[in-house]
């Protein structure tokens, strides 16, 4: 009787290191996935009752200033006057457009109520915002990733 593998089984582990090598062979006109972009830390937050519940993030303290900072002026300009749109994107995935405004303090309308609902946020939760542009460079646009973080 013979030590080594039988025929069937040498072509069966031939076939599979065939299989595995074809899999993981790159198309060499695929495209290469974009670049995540950097995120930084704009805002943690306790959500208040009126948070959770009345479809407005309002965004206070030191936040407020991390928040503007990272906006172009144009982009400040939007916010102070009829708002700035800004796509946000959940734990998940999910994308909420919203809207933010400045008036004495930024604040988050119009997707955040779907978001928060959508997310199950209660009074007591936590929200950590984290800005982004989507394209590289100051000039692309802002978004927010959204994580809610239960009590």
């Amino acid at each position: 009787m013979s030590k080594g593998r039988t025929s069937i089984e040498s072509d069966d582990h031939h076939e599979e290191a065939s299989r595995e090598r074809k899999l993981t062979r790159r198309n060499p006109n695929q495209e290469e996935e974009a670049p995540v972009p950097q995120q930084e830390l704009l805002f943690e937050k306790r959500l208040t009752y009126s948070d959770a519940k009345y479809g407005r993030l309002v965004i206070t303290g030191a936040d407020r200033q991390k928040v503007t900072a990272f906006l172009t002026d144009a982009e400040r300009k939007m916010a102070v006057g009829d708002g700035l749109r800004v796509v946000a994107t959940d734990a998940n995935g999910a994308e909420y457009t919203m809207e933010l405004k400045r008036n004495a303090k930024p604040i988050l309308s119009n997707g955040w109520a779907e978001l928060a609902r959508a997310n199950e946020a209660k009074c007591g939760d936590s929200v950590n915002g984290f800005g982004s542009r989507a394209a590289t460079g100051a000039g692309g646009k802002f978004r927010l990733k959204l994580n809610i973080i239960r009590k």
